[in-house]
């Protein structure tokens, strides 16, 4: 959504966030690989109706999904600038485009966090069978995502960190939507 919605702004601005974004893909890449392990478990578990051993397994999700977030972000602060770098190197423009997608990466690192934190609680409750409560959050994250990038990209002209913050409070609703069901 970030990416269309910054396509008013301007050519250098799409490119930034873009290239951020590739950042969040890796990121998250990782994550729903490590928290995916898990899920494999709490779904033999939950046929089993053994719900020690589900429990266990979501709290394995809720360590190492720690555990990789507080190793994960500060390398996207410390290196994520050099990851966008290469995808503007040949670009004329490509000094604004690192510049913007810096801006972007800054604050949607920070969503990392109520992004795993919401992939605990979505993937363990898809994997037991509960999947419309999964579908529900990311309906809400989306349609926080469009109101709020509308407001802080077309109507504030805050451009990529203006996505970038919409982006986050959309993964904080999503999060807390998931906690609460």
């Amino acid at each position: 959504i970030d990416n269309i919605m910054v396509g008013s702004v301007s050519n250098e601005t799409v490119s930034g966030v873009y290239a951020a974004n590739e950042v969040t893909f890796i990121f998250e890449l990782g994550a729903f690989g490590i928290l995916e392990g898990a899920g494999i478990f709490i779904q033999q578990f939950n046929g089993a109706k053994d719900e020690e051993h589900m429990k266990q397994c979501f709290r394995y999700k809720i360590g190492a999904g720690i555990l990789y977030l507080i190793i994960a972000i500060p390398i996207v602060f410390i290196f994520g600038k050099y990851l966008i770098a290469l995808y503007c190197q040949k670009d004329s423009s490509s000094s604004i485009i690192l510049s913007e997608g810096i801006k972007y990466l800054n604050i949607i690192a920070i969503s990392y966090i109520p992004y795993t934190i919401g992939t605990f609680y979505s993937s363990s409750l898809r994997e037991i069978g509960k999947t419309k409560y999964a579908m529900y959050s990311s309906l809400s994250a989306i349609a926080c995502n469009v109101i709020f990038n509308f407001i802080f990209i077309i109507l504030l002209s805050w451009g990529g960190q203006g996505a970038a913050l919409a982006t986050l409070i959309a993964r904080v609703v999503e999060m807390i939507v998931l906690i609460l069901i």
